[in-house]
């Protein structure tokens, strides 16, 4: 874009307005509408005037494989997951200038750098480009290769690059530290969600002494405390990984830790009357949840012992949740 077409005051909004198009419109195309200063491209405000508008929310990216291998974009082992183009939808009802500037950018950018969209923002920053994002440490990258689920950004990873950026993250201020802020504990969450997604998909492609490195870098430089049952969902993952990795008696410890906790948590809520409970509804989930999931872990696993202490507390747990809150 000239600087002419998004100067302040200039194309700040886009109204959605349907016109039926049952295909998918692509970039380029769409951008032309979107910049145009013709008559025929706009639609009459309230005031008379005369605005650009989004006249569809199905976009689609053509892709030209050369030119992915050529920027080393997906490596030539993965040349067969290259899509011939990238089709998605726009998940707003309008469009802002800054929606504007990701498209150009895309549109533009030809591969020639990599697009990269921040981890914890809302979802709508991702402009409906999920299915397409990769993370490769604390952000997702935009690659041309169509992944499986609808989750896609939750669960996969650039692999090869992911693990090269995790092995030089430098974590030794969580262990030094006497008092993580809640902030500070949000980012731990979010790291441990990564390493584990990380280890998973380096099992899945057979990397095993690649996922083991992931492993003993995290239990080495990441914190175990649990500050709130939402920390146990990360160890259900890492005791999974672990238990794949053949590091059981490791599994087995978080594991009896990690039920320890949940049981601390829910023998307090139980403490309270049972209008106070239901203000903990969502940590009964989660917590019942991480029990079960542990179970069944630890029922594939063979781990006989803390099979029957996890059922035991699931029984009882689900007893006495059902007496209190019916």
């Amino acid at each position: 874009m000239t600087n002419n077409q998004y100067k302040d005051g200039t194309r700040d909004y886009f109204r959605y307005v349907d016109y039926g198009l049952k295909d998918s419109v692509e970039l380029s195309d769409l951008l032309a509408v979107l910049t145009s200063d013709g008559k025929d491209d706009k639609i009459e405000m309230n005031d008379g005037t005369l605005e650009n508008f989004l006249p569809t929310k199905k976009f689609k990216l053509s892709i030209d494989k050369a030119q992915i291998l050529a920027t080393n974009t997906v490596n030539k082992a993965d040349e067969g997951k290259i899509v011939s183009e990238i089709e998605w939808t726009f998940p707003k009802d309008n469009a802002f200038k800054g929606d504007l500037a990701m498209l150009d950018i895309i549109q533009n950018n030809n591969w020639k750098r990599p697009i990269y969209f921040s981890v914890g923002v809302s979802n709508d920053s991702y402009i409906g480009l999920d299915k397409y994002l990769y993370m490769e440490g604390a952000a997702y990258r935009l690659l041309p290769i169509k992944a499986e689920t609808e989750t896609a950004k939750y669960e996969n990873t650039n692999t090869m690059l992911a693990f090269k950026h995790y092995q030089n993250f430098e974590f030794a201020g969580y262990k030094t530290a006497k008092y993580l802020d809640p902030e500070s504990r949000r980012v731990l969450q979010g790291t441990w969600s990564f390493a584990n997604t990380l280890t998973t998909n380096l099992l899945k492609e057979n990397q095993t002494a690649m996922a083991k490195k992931v492993v003993d870098k995290s239990l080495s430089e990441l914190p175990l405390r649990n500050w709130s049952i939402s920390d146990t969902v990360n160890k259900v993952s890492l005791i999974a990984n672990l238990n794949q990795l053949k590091m059981n008696i490791k599994a087995i410890e978080i594991s009896q830790k990690t039920a320890k906790y949940v049981a601390q948590e829910f023998d307090y809520i139980l403490s309270l009357s049972p209008e106070q409970q239901m203000n903990f509804l969502d940590d009964i989930k989660r917590g019942m949840y991480v029990l079960q999931s542990l179970q069944e872990i630890a029922d594939k696993s063979k781990q006989s012992s803390l099979n029957k202490l996890l059922n035991e507390k699931i029984i009882d747990y689900n007893s006495r949740f059902s007496q209190s809150l019916g």
